[in-house]
């Protein structure tokens, strides 16, 4: 920004007031606000520079200015990329995460639903569809003599069930125990990702020590296989989408239209966040977003890893007139309670 230290001080007052405030501010008002020693008319000349460099613009209705794009994106790359704000306490997330120990997904989706309460933005969560689930255990049940319950569990707690119908001879517990015993001794350790292809590669591994049972086990097999593509899809969830109708800016019906468009859309919502790409807090401005549709909004997302490895990204939504600081501390602190939480429970 090739502006003086005061026009600086004048943007980041103007940001800060219409954030607040959401009315124009003009020359007088921020001759005020600014506390800054020099005339109103000063102040004008300063803005006009602003204007002419594009950080700044009139409204058609109003004699004074907001912030543009480009205005809000050098207010947050200044002032908003450490930490901003006293008013968020990290302490918070982690009593309510503290309780929550099932599975990742489910520590996944209740920090959406509490980040959504607390910043009362919507939250959007998009968990990553190839991470690598690791098998810890397979458990087979007898349910009755037609019936066996299947349940893999992986190393982040997340579990599968699949009830198969036996279509032949009858089994026994004792012998599903035998088979349990086997297919964790072949599966136990190995990624989700390349169970499908093992149970290809070598089904007499298994099927030659059950003979009698062989039609039994390659419906348990099937079922495996079923277990790593549920496991390991890509799961989108939005919380408090209502919130949207609660920002002035965004209540027109094309604007709604344009912003559900997207939230309806699972390729439009991975490609909104193909953007983010770090592990930690990043903020997209208006006419940032890789899609045209969320011109008149900001998201501020952060990409959540285990051991350097993506398993989701979690953004916040709202108006480009947003709270930055606070907002980007919320999702920052966050984030840092779920890395702790997840290194707890998982690894």
């Amino acid at each position: 920004m090739k502006t003086s230290e005061r026009q600086k001080i004048i943007l980041n007052t103007l940001v800060d007031e219409y954030v607040e405030q959401g009315e124009a501010l003009s020359s007088a008002a921020l001759a005020e606000k600014t506390h800054l020693d020099v005339s109103s008319a000063t102040i004008r000349n300063d803005l006009a520079q602003l204007e002419h460099e594009g950080f700044v613009k009139h409204l058609h209705t109003s004699s004074g200015r907001i912030p543009t794009d480009k205005g809000y994106r050098q207010y947050v790359d200044e002032r908003v990329t450490t930490r901003s704000s006293d008013l968020t306490d990290p302490f918070a997330f982690e009593s309510k995460l503290c309780d929550v120990c099932t599975g990742i997904d489910k520590l996944l989706t209740f920090s959406a639903e509490i980040l959504a309460e607390v910043t009362h933005h919507p939250v959007i969560l998009l968990t990553e569809n190839q991470r690598a689930s690791i098998i810890k255990y397979i458990q087979l049940v007898l349910l009755n003599i037609h019936q066996v319950l299947i349940v893999v569990l992986d190393h982040y707690g997340e579990n599968y069930e699949e009830i198969i119908q036996i279509r032949d001879n009858v089994i026994t517990q004792e012998a599903l125990n035998k088979m349990t015993e086997v297919l964790n001794q072949v599966y136990h350790g190995h990624s989700m990702d390349d169970l499908g292809g093992k149970i290809k590669e070598d089904p007499g591994a298994i099927l030659h020590r059950f003979e009698t049972h062989q039609t039994i086990l390659m419906q348990i097999q099937e079922a495996l296989r079923n277990s790593s593509r549920r496991l390991n899809r890509r799961r989108i969830h939005i919380k408090n989408e209502r919130q949207l109708l609660e920002f002035p800016e965004l209540q027109t019906i094309e604007t709604l239209k344009r912003i559900h468009g997207v939230l309806d859309s699972e390729n439009k919502l991975i490609q909104c966040f193909q953007s983010f790409v770090r592990s930690g807090v990043e903020v997209r401005i208006g006419g940032e977003h890789t899609l045209s549709e969320l011109s008149d909004t900001s998201m501020v997302a952060g990409q959540i890893e285990i051991e350097g490895e993506p398993i989701a990204k979690i953004g916040i939504l709202g108006p480009t007139r947003m709270k930055y600081g606070q907002v980007f501390d919320q999702v920052e602190d966050l984030m840092s309670v779920l890395r702790s939480r997840i290194k707890s429970l998982f690894l």
